[in-house]
């Protein structure tokens, strides 16, 4: 077993951690610092000179979280695509904000300067859908994650005291017990001054118990089949809440509809395709 870690040890863990981030709010501050610089001597007001390096570096730390969380390759690679841009022209307007001299910009670095906000306001929603998507994909994949759900069968069955209960109380002459029995053993004629056999009935609640609990869960697998079938856009946690099971059964009983409805079409095309063979040949 492993020792719990010291002190020292926790402080440098959390030093890991936090050491990025500070480095991250450093970089932020003083480019966001040059960056308004520019954007005032291009012409932008007071409030709206400190937004324009929002909008650069902003879509910049949103494209690094896109390519943290997108997982399909198209998605990933054009938030990489944003995560140059925006690097490159923080960049390229710190650059121009130190080389150029004191002043106003010249008419080209000022054009620069105010076409950025327009490019942004063009790429940055369809990065956001894209992030939208991931986060709905995310969700759906969670909603079909089997649960610990006791199944549907286990709790409409009769407790087995019940049971036992109900085969004690019995008697062998009671008319409602004969009608019960298996057919092997109905056939049997009473003898007169012979005392019947004291049949087995313990079977006969288990027996009642399981055909009243397979048609509990017939129904419910048929109600589960009609609303997928109405509404596909349900997911499997909502159709199990609604139906009162697990959305494990339900993902399980959607599956062999399906499998079902495969196997049907197939049968149903077999005799077109057998005739046109026989009119070929």
């Amino acid at each position: 077993m492993s020792a719990a870690p010291s002190g020292g040890a926790r402080f440098g863990r959390r030093l890991d951690v936090a050491a990025p981030y500070a480095i991250a709010a450093i970089g932020f501050i003083l480019s966001y610092a040059k960056l308004a610089e520019l954007a005032e001597r291009a012409g932008y007001g007071t409030v709206t000179a400190h937004l324009w390096p929002l909008a650069v570096d902003g879509l910049a730390i949103v494209a690094t979280r896109g390519v943290l969380t997108l997982t399909t390759p198209s998605a990933r690679r054009y938030a990489w695509v944003m995560l140059g841009a925006g690097t490159s022209v923080s960049v390229i307007a710190a650059i121009t904000a130190g080389m150029l001299p004191p002043g106003p910009l010249p008419p080209a670095a000022t054009a620069a300067v105010y076409v950025v906000p327009p490019l942004c306001l063009l790429v940055a929603p369809h990065l956001a859908v894209k992030m939208h998507d991931q986060a709905r994909r995310d969700t759906g994949t969670t909603d079909v994650a089997p649960t610990r759900t006791e199944p549907a069968t286990s709790r409409r069955a009769t407790p087995p005291a019940a049971v036992a209960h109900a085969a004690t109380d019995i008697s062998p002459a009671t008319p409602d017990v004969a009608a019960a029995k298996p057919e092997d053993e109905c056939d049997t004629v009473p003898i007169p001054g012979v005392a019947p056999a004291t049949p087995k009935l313990t079977s006969i609640p288990n027996a009642q118990v399981t055909n009243g609990a397979t048609a509990a869960t017939e129904e419910t697998r048929q109600r589960v089949i009609a609303m997928k079938t109405a509404n596909p856009a349900l997911s499997f946690r909502a159709i199990a809440r609604a139906c009162d099971t697990s959305d494990k059964n339900v993902g399980r009983w959607w599956k062999a509809h399906q499998e079902s409805r495969c196997d049907k079409v197939a049968l149903s095309a077999a005799p077109v395709g057998a005739t046109s063979d026989r009119q070929t040949a």
